[in-house]
């Protein structure tokens, strides 16, 4: 069930029994994915057996943290069962003015009347307020090259009195039905609303000028946006299963419908100050050729055009509080809209011997409307069939080859474009519709299970194509643009489980050759895709001691490793490679249910960058911090 709304506040997962990073083709689990993979949030469900949990968590950065999870039978006949979730959070951070403050509520019921059915109601309701992080900031370009050491990983460009809050409200309900011995039935549907409310000062794209021009690198030009907005939207889904099995031969047909309404509600604003000054009262881009025109300030003893919202100095950095009344304000409305998205599928999978195939063929068709309900509404349609074929051979008991492939069709336009640094774009006045980003993934690999099935391991090599894949335009941060074409090649290996009773290993390896194959600009093909480092590795392990004096005491111990990349966009600056290592100790009291884990993550305090968009919003990872929770179980 895909929801609708940016996670720019990170959000309490308390509620989350498992998230399953699902790599490379996922069409057997699920309907309509992305051919490179899917993250699937498993909601807690409601248990016969009675079980209660609280934890208290805390931390560096003035983090507090309190949940409970409780669930049991509510009849003597567990024919109804319920799961009550809950959690409060106050959190800061390492950046400067960026705090996170959520409020989570998740009860749920499943009524089991018979064997054979089941139907499930839930509800979360999530509230955070807190701040936008958008990164930090860079000196502009001196001599062509920008130096990510230019300004301290603190550095925010926001003001006291900025904020940003979020509402999520959804109901999710699911019902089963095994008809007969072959035949199962399952249908859901989920209603979500989601809204935000933003005060904001930000970076607006480019280092301040003097009033002939020329840049002042140490000077952020900033802009300032109010915005609101409320979203609704319905998702459902429904299948039907017949299987047939016997002694040679396994076969499992499904049919299944699913779709989505997604509704931009009318009364949504985005309001903003940005720019310079003109002498007419007037806020614009500024041109030097008709410097005349513009109010002029005198920065150190340097003439500069006067800007609408005062800029900020990146070598000497003020957070207060900002007065925002004189600011020349753009009026907004941000259209109404509604996206629809259907698609049909049918699905056979079989297995004779060691052999397993699976083919699926799947239609979607989809429609965006702007300006909803409204005089002047445009619609944009897409359709398309997708097929996936996946083959399994069984080389011995305990590993698996396998080969597959993934067509991907998503439609893009200006409602349901997710590209990250362009939301401007979704307030246009003007709508454009551009063709599906259409890809495929041919993937080639094996799993295995060993001692006993207590430990995994799987490798896979790849090959995924995207094209049309929406950028954001150089010269203009506020459009769109479409890339032609880029591929990814790569290696994946990952092991986890138990080696022993008492040591659990986690660790996985991957390479990434991601090329642009084809762009506007020719001197980006054959260049390295933004976000992507070519090597990447990860190792966690924990030991519990079972005797002697350190007998209910465990130890962890983690890294991380990331290769140089590039940023998403613009610059294309280069983000060095990095390693952090973690540590953790676990205590369990004799005789209660009880864990104390204290957490210290980046152990040598490394200074790293996790991503960067441009050279305005570029992403630190955190220093050094500590975590202590408590969990106690009865």
């Amino acid at each position: 069930m895909r929801t609708r709304q940016y996670y720019f506040l990170q959000p309490i997962t308390s509620h989350i029994e498992r998230a399953e990073v699902i790599k490379g083709p996922s069409s057997v689990t699920f309907s309509s994915v992305d051919p490179g993979g899917s993250v699937n949030l498993v909601t807690k469900k409601p248990l016969k057996e009675k079980r209660n949990e609280v934890s208290a968590t805390v931390g560096s950065f003035g983090t507090l943290r309190a949940t409970a999870d409780f669930t049991g039978p509510l009849n003597d006949s567990e024919t109804l069962l319920y799961r009550f979730n809950t959690a409060i959070q106050e959190a800061r951070s390492f950046r400067d003015l960026v705090e996170n403050n959520q409020f989570l509520i998740a009860p749920s019921i499943t009524f089991l009347p018979n064997s054979t059915t089941a139907l499930n109601v839930e509800m979360i309701y999530s509230n955070g307020v807190g701040n936008l992080d958008r990164g930090q900031p860079l000196f502009g370009a001196i001599n062509g090259q920008f130096d990510i050491n230019s300004t301290d990983i603190t550095t925010n460009v926001a003001a006291s009195n900025d904020f940003y809050a979020s509402k999520e409200f959804m109901v999710i309900s699911n019902f089963s039905k095994q008809i007969t011995d072959n035949i199962g039935f399952n249908a859901s549907y989920m209603k979500q609303t989601w809204e935000e409310d933003l005060a904001e000062h930000r970076v607006a794209g480019a280092a301040a000028v003097d009033i002939d021009g020329n840049a002042i690198p140490t000077l952020a030009e900033l802009r300032y946006t109010e915005r609101q907005q409320f979203w609704i939207t319905d998702n459902y889904t429904t299948y039907i299963n017949f299987e047939v099995d016997n002694e040679t031969f396994i076969n499992t047909l499904l049919v299944g419908y699913d779709g989505s309404r997604w509704e931009r509600t009318v009364g949504g604003a985005s309001n903003g100050a940005r720019r310079y000054r003109r002498l007419n009262g007037a806020a614009t881009s500024f041109n030097a050729e008709e410097a005349d025109q513009f109010e002029t300030i005198e920065i150190d003893g340097v003439t500069a055009p006067r800007p609408n919202v005062d800029h900020f100095d990146l070598a000497n950095p003020n957070n207060t509080a900002r007065e925002t009344s004189g600011y020349i304000i753009s009026e907004f409305a941000i259209p109404a809209n509604l996206t629809t998205s259907n698609g049909i599928y049918i699905q056979n999978q079989f297995k004779i011997g060691k052999l397993s195939a699976l083919f699926n063929l799947r239609y979607d068709w989809y429609e965006d409307i702007f300006d909803y309900e409204s005089n002047n509404e445009q619609s944009f349609k897409n359709e398309a069939f997708i097929p996936r074929i996946g083959l399994t051979y069984e080389a011995t008991d305990a590993i698996s080859i396998y080969a597959s492939y993934v067509e991907g069709f998503q439609p893009q336009s200006n409602t349901v474009t997710l590209s990250p640094a362009t939301e401007d774009f979704f307030w246009a006045g003007s709508p454009a519709s551009f063709d599906p980003l259409e890809s495929n993934n041919i993937e080639f690999g094996g799993k295995g299970e060993f001692l006993g099935g207590k430990l995994t391991m799987n490798a896979a090599v790849y090959q995924i194509t995207q094209k049309n894949l929406l950028q954001q335009d150089p010269n203009d941060e506020s459009l769109l643009i479409e890339r032609g074409e880029q591929r990814s090649r790569g290696f994946e290996w990952d092991l986890t489980g138990y080696v022993l009773p008492n040591l659990q290993l986690s660790a996985s390896y991957a390479f990434i050759d991601a090329e642009i194959i084809e762009d506007d600009d020719p001197t980006l093909i054959g260049e390295r895709i933004g976000g992507a480092p070519e090597h990447s590795a990860n190792f966690w392990g924990r030991y519990d001691f079972m005797s002697g004096a350190l007998k209910n005491i465990g130890i962890g111990l983690g890294t991380v490793y990331r290769g140089d990349r590039l940023s998403w966009y613009g610059d294309r600056i280069v983000l060095p490679s990095y390693t952090v290592f973690d540590a953790a100790v676990y205590y369990r009291p004799t005789g209660i249910d009880m864990q104390i884990a204290l957490k210290l993550n980046n152990v040598f305090d490394e200074t790293y960058w996790n991503g960067a968009l441009n050279a305005s919003r570029v992403f630190p990872g955190a220093p050094r911090n500590v975590l202590l929770t408590t969990t106690y179980k009865f």
